[in-house]
C-alpha cells in the first residue's frame, strides 16, 4: 500500500486571468479519499468489492448454467473497455495478503489464535508514511507483547470514550517471503493514473519509476531498510549518498534491465515494461 494522506479541505485560489474561470476550483484532494489512500479504508474497500462481485456473480444465470462443470475462479470474469472478450477477475487473495485489523476484537483475537512462529507478519498503522510504526512479527514473545498492549489500551476509559479509536488503528498482514527481487534487491513501481471518466473510460496514465532498497533482501534480517522500499527508509544507511541513484530506476532503465536479463531467458516480448507490463497495469 503506498503512502497515506489524510483528506484537506477544498483548495480556493485566487481567479487569474487566463488560469481558472470564475466559479471554478482546484481540488488537490479528494473528499473521502481515505477509502483508498489508508491501510483500513484500501482492506474495506477491497472486501466490499469482493463481496460485491462475489453476490453479484452468485446471483448471475450465467454463473449457475455454469456451476457443475466450471470452477468458481474460472466463472468470474468481466470484461473491460479496450480488451478483447472478458477478463478473469482476480480473486481478493490473490493480490492481497491475508490481513486483520487490530481495531476490531474478532479480527484480532483470530491472528492471536492463528499465529505460529513459522510465518513472519508485518504490522502497520493504518494512516502513516515513510515506514513509520511498521515492524515484523515472528516470534510468540513479540505477538503476546503486542495482544498484551493492545488489550491494555482497549481497557482504558479514556479510550473507550475515543470517536475513532486511532491507538488500535493498525493492520496485521502474512509478510511475502519469497518477493520478486531486482539485483536481489525488494522494489516497487510507482504509477501514476488519473481517471478522467468512467462513462466511457478515459485514463491518464504516467509511468513513474522504481524503487530499490540499498541492501540486498535477506528475510531474516531485522534491518527494516531491507523490508521496506521507500526512500525515508533508505536515507538511514550510512551508504545513502554515496549508493542514493542505485535506488530508484527510471522505467527506461528498468525496461533495459528485463530487456538484458529477461527477454531471452523467459520469453518475453521486446521492450515488455512498456508493452504487456503497462496493459496489466491499466486493465488487470
Amino acid at each position: 500500500m503506498g503512502s497515506s494522506q489524510e483528506e484537506q479541505p477544498l483548495h480556493r485560489p485566487a481567479c487569474q486571468p487566463g488560469l481558472h474561470p470564475p466559479g471554478e476550483q482546484l481540488l488537490y484532494q479528494l473528499p473521502n479519499n481515505k477509502l483508498l489512500t489508508t491501510k483500513i479504508g484500501l482492506l474495506s474497500a477491497l472486501r466490499e468489492y469482493s463481496r460485491v462481485v462475489s453476490r453479484t456473480h452468485k446471483t448471475s444465470p450465467c454463473a449457475q448454467a455454469k456451476k457443475d462443470t466450471t470452477s468458481a475462479l474460472e466463472e468470474l470474469t468481466w470484461t473491460s473497455p479496450g480488451c478483447f472478450g472478458p477478463q478473469r477477475v482476480l480473486k481478493m487473495e490473490e493480490f492481497f495478503p491475508e490481513t486483520y485489523r487490530l481495531d476490531i476484537r474478532d479480527e484480532r483475537e483470530a491472528f492471536f489464535t492463528l499465529f505460529d512462529e513459522n510465518q513472519t507478519w508485518i504490522c502497520k498503522p493504518t494512516a502513516s508514511n515513510q515506514g513509520k510504526g511498521i515492524f515484523l512479527l515472528r516470534s510468540q514473545e513479540e505477538v503476546a507483547a503486542l495482544q498484551v498492549k493492545t488489550q491494555s489500551i482497549e481497557d482504558d476509559p479514556i479510550y473507550r470514550k475515543m470517536p475513532f479509536r486511532a491507538p488500535q488503528a493498525r493492520v496485521v498482514q502474512r509478510y511475502i517471503q519469497n518477493p520478486l527481487l531486482l539485483d536481489g534487491k525488494k522494489f516497487d513501481v510507482r504509477s501514476y493514473l488519473l481517471i478522467a471518466c468512467a462513462t466511457p473510460y478515459m485514463v491518464f496514465f504516467g509511468h513513474g519509476y522504481a524503487r530499490l532498497t540499498l541492501s540486498l533482501y535477506d528475510p531474516h534480517s531485522s534491518d527494516l531498510s531491507g523490508h521496506l522500499t521507500n526512500q525515508f527508509m533508505q536515507k538511514k544507511s550510512p551508504l545513502y549518498m554515496l549508493l542514493k541513484e542505485d535506488t530508484v530506476w527510471s522505467m527506461d532503465h528498468l525496461n533495459r534491465y528485463i530487456n538484458d536479463k529477461f527477454r531471452k531467458t523467459k520469453g518475453l516480448p521486446r521492450d515488455w515494461v512498456f508493452t504487456t507490463f503497462t496493459v496489466r497495469v491499466l486493465l488487470p
